[in-house]
């Protein structure tokens, strides 16, 4: 256990970052076209002492134009962590997701669970084991636990990437592994501009289920005309859904301008699918729905 008096949490470094977005996304099969409009944050506070406090969040408001009602989604994330000198680090977690689906009602994940791993400073691994809770609770004697890694490198100045592997394993009266892998990179190019791509998929074992995403897109460092640390981006993206032999695929444009605080660089925006895989959350539920969405 870390304890430190009163005083030692002495802030070193702030990092933040927010993204607000709007997305257009095209169902085929005649399924319609779907508007959201997200608001994404995250950032850091790192002490002199080792303890370091992340923090992220997104609003979301997901409008399919062919069903009787909106789709409200909230998240917000919470990690605390020691890093000891070595480069070790040690925490936990709580991540906790709201869904309101209007008139068909609504349902609250609640994640939360130890990690542990490396960083210094062009790499970084996280592997982490908890569980989740819902509400509506699940069945009697059904249980929800997680596991799985996150992966960063900043492989030079300009280029960075990362991946997870995540499962979430529901268990009694039989298994189900609903599992989530992603990769994705960011690069930095001359004149304020960057670009950024990934990919991920989710799947669930037992009824022949997946859902791939593909998303790469540019963006543009309004700095380098004005002295506002923003970001314009554009990504294009498509999500193909696979479920017993059916098929379909969504296919989306995302718009987003992002801004920094504190010592970050915000060529990395929010509503990405780059981001989603390289900062997912700790279930492969609520990583498939920021990726898709």
């Amino acid at each position: 256990m870390v304890t430190c008096a009163p005083g030692a949490l002495i802030a070193q470094e702030f990092r933040g970052v927010g993204t607000l977005g709007y997305g257009h996304s095209s169902v085929s099969n005649g399924g319609g076209d779907i508007s959201s409009f997200t608001l994404d944050g995250a950032g850091s506070v790192n002490f002199d002492s080792g303890v370091h406090i992340g923090f992220d969040a997104t609003i979301a408001k997901i409008d399919p134009d062919q069903a009787g009602g909106d789709v409200d989604a909230n998240e917000f994330g919470l990690t605390l962590n020691y890093q000891f000198t070595n480069g070790t680090v040690l925490g936990g977690y709580i991540d906790h997701a709201s869904i309101d689906t209007n008139p068909l009602g609504s349902g609250d994940f609640t994640s939360y669970g130890l990690s542990g791993g490396y960083v210094n400073n062009e790499f970084g691994v996280e592997l982490f084991f908890g569980e989740t809770e819902t509400s509506p609770s699940l069945p009697a004697g059904v249980d929800w636990v997680d596991y799985g890694i996150n992966v960063r490198y900043a492989a030079t100045d300009q280029f960075r990437f990362g991946g997870h592997y995540i499962v979430s394993e529901l268990s009694g009266g039989g298994s189900v592994d609903l599992s989530s892998w992603g990769i994705g990179g960011t690069y930095s190019f001359a004149n304020g501009w960057s670009g950024f791509a990934g990919v991920s998929q989710f799947d669930i074992e037992t009824v022949n289920a997946d859902a791939t995403t593909f998303g790469f897109g540019a963006g543009y460092n309004l700095q380098q005309v004005v002295k506002t640390p923003a970001l314009l981006s554009l990504e294009l993206a498509r999500t193909d859904l696979s479920v017993g032999g059916a098929s379909a695929d969504v296919d989306t444009i995302r718009l987003g301008i992002t801004f920094a605080l504190g010592d970050s660089n915000g060529e990395q925006p929010l509503n990405s699918v780059a981001r989603s895989v390289m900062s997912p959350r700790h279930n492969s539920v609520s990583t498939a729905i920021n990726t898709a969405f």
